[in-house]
């Protein structure tokens, strides 16, 4: 507090990016505006400050010659599922692409984000809840903000930085009652990604990240 007051301290221009078990976007602690007692919400007001929410646990499945992966983009993709035609063009033209990263990927070239990144990114208010909360519990010390508590706790909350963007990077799979994945090769492809992001030295994109 004391620092806050003395150096009028903003961070609403910087991003950090949480590599974790995933960061509940829609909780009010991360409200673009707080919420203030009294005042209804509207949907400019819940825009959350979790602003790209990304999933490195399927890369692997992607990568291989899994179904698995592939299975999961195509649910996020919204389509018909009784429209088998529909279903298959899709699935040929991701195999088609997949293919010539895989190519890529195995002769030792560096990952193409460009392509995977639509392929692993989730839209945050749409992103599955976190089964796991430490994602939004490291999110929430670094960037929560609460000024009127919430009910059955009314004390205020706020966390270092109250105002910064959140990059949600999930590397822990979303399995019930155990916590999977975090492997090596999924948080450096986090990592990598997070550099990829960074290509242009004098205007990064995540200004640090959270590895806990």
């Amino acid at each position: 507090d004391a620092a806050k007051q003395l150096f009028s301290v903003k961070t609403a221009h910087l991003a950090w990016g949480i590599i974790d078990t995933g960061i509940d976007a829609q909780h009010m602690a991360f409200y673009a505006k707080p919420p203030e007692p009294g005042v209804p919400d509207g949907p400019s007001d819940k825009r959350t400050r979790v602003i790209s929410t990304l999933d490195f646990t399927i890369l692997q499945d992607l990568l291989s010659e899994s179904d698995e992966g592939i299975d999961v983009v195509l649910g996020r993709l919204g389509l018909d599922l009784s429209n088998e035609a529909a279903m298959q063009d899709a699935r040929r033209k991701l195999l088609v692409s997949l293919n010539a990263i895989r190519d890529e990927n195995i002769n030792g070239r560096q990952l193409d984000w460009a392509l995977l990144e639509k392929l692993i990114r989730i839209d945050p208010a749409k992103a599955p809840m976190p089964r796991d909360q430490h994602g939004t519990h490291v999110a929430g010390i670094l960037g929560g903000n609460l000024p009127e508590g919430v009910e059955g706790d009314t004390a205020r909350f706020e966390g270092v930085c109250p105002d910064i963007k959140l990059y949600d990077l999930r590397v822990f799979n979303d399995e019930p009652g155990q916590i999977s994945g975090g492997d090596e090769f999924t948080v450096l492809a986090a990592l990598d990604y997070v550099a990829w992001l960074n290509r242009d030295p004098m205007r990064p994109a995540i200004h640090g990240v959270n590895l806990s």
